[in-house]
């Protein structure tokens, strides 16, 4: 295997003025950058320039992580972490036609 050396690290976005704290994110085909805020039920999502282009209210109060799949990129889950009355919930919906597709998250393979 290939060995390579990262670059020098650069501030991508910054969420210190945000409320929540950052969590799970995903990417879109537009190269937008969605992560979830936890304690907040928000989804923040960044374009390259790492700007906040939009804060969207998640159906859940502590969203931990947010994958796209289906056929299109169209299809969005959402989980969240434990509350006082649930152990947690796996949210999905469409992505609305607004927002870019989303990408698939690559595929692990156990062992490989």
């Amino acid at each position: 295997m290939a060995t390579r050396t990262l670059g020098a690290a650069t501030v991508f976005a910054k969420t210190t003025d945000l409320p929540g704290r950052p969590d799970g994110a995903a990417m879109d085909a537009d190269g937008n950058y969605w992560i979830a805020a936890v304690d907040v039920g928000e989804i923040y999502v960044f374009p390259a320039d790492g700007t906040l282009a939009h804060r969207l209210k998640a159906p859940v109060q502590f969203p931990t992580k947010i994958g796209f799949g289906g056929p299109d990129g169209r299809s969005i889950a959402l989980t969240s972490k434990a509350d006082a009355q649930s152990g947690g919930y796996l949210a999905c919906a469409t992505l609305p036609k607004a927002y870019a597709r989303g990408l698939p998250t690559p595929r692990w393979v156990p062992g490989a």
